[in-house]
């Protein structure tokens, strides 16, 4: 690897030099690191499907391979603010014009933040909300959500409570409303 950067500034130098002057070489270069950062994040995701950390795939081998192949990613973005926010969105893109959209959000609630509920058990509204989805789009059309995942946790740390379905909590202060 300590031979690598030589041959890598090399490469970049001997590309900008055979350019025909239309571009500022600073753009030819933020377009060299753009597309260098998706090319990185496109292998980040190959590699975690050789790795298969959660072993669901050994048995799907052939079909990853092919996967693989055709998947590139075209979008990627992070922002981090300290502690009280993370958001990572990408896009992936496969062959036939099919494009996965991923966001994963996490901000720390302060105050009396408490996602509608004037009784919040913890009394605070403090702790963290995380939401994860994965939209489908087929040919740029509009995007169709396949997974939403929110949680809402009172505390900054994780829980050894059984975790509760916003779904049946909503559904229940429905059926208080009911009774009325």
């Amino acid at each position: 690897m300590s031979n690598l950067r030589p041959q890598v500034r090399s490469a970049i130098k001997n590309f900008l030099a055979s350019q025909d002057g239309h571009h500022l070489k600073a753009d030819v270069l933020r377009v060299i690191e753009e597309e260098a950062n998706l090319m990185k994040e496109t292998e980040n995701v190959r590699d975690i499907l050789d790795m298969d950390p959660m072993e669901q795939l050994a048995d799907f081998k052939p079909q990853v391979e092919r996967l693989k192949t055709q998947l590139s990613v075209t979008s990627c973005s992070r922002v981090r603010t300290g502690h009280d926010y993370a958001r990572i969105h990408a896009v992936v893109g496969f062959a036939g014009g099919v494009e996965l959209t991923f966001l994963y959000e996490r901000k720390r609630r302060h105050g009396n933040q408490n996602h509608g509920d004037d009784d919040d058990e913890d009394g605070g509204g403090e702790g963290c909300h995380v939401r994860y989805s994965i939209e489908l789009s087929k040919n740029h059309q509009q995007r169709e959500n396949l997974l939403v995942v929110e949680v809402w946790a009172p505390k900054s740390v994780p829980s050894t409570e059984r975790a509760v379905c916003i779904n049946h909590v909503l559904n229940e202060h429905d059926d208080d409303d009911d009774d009325d």
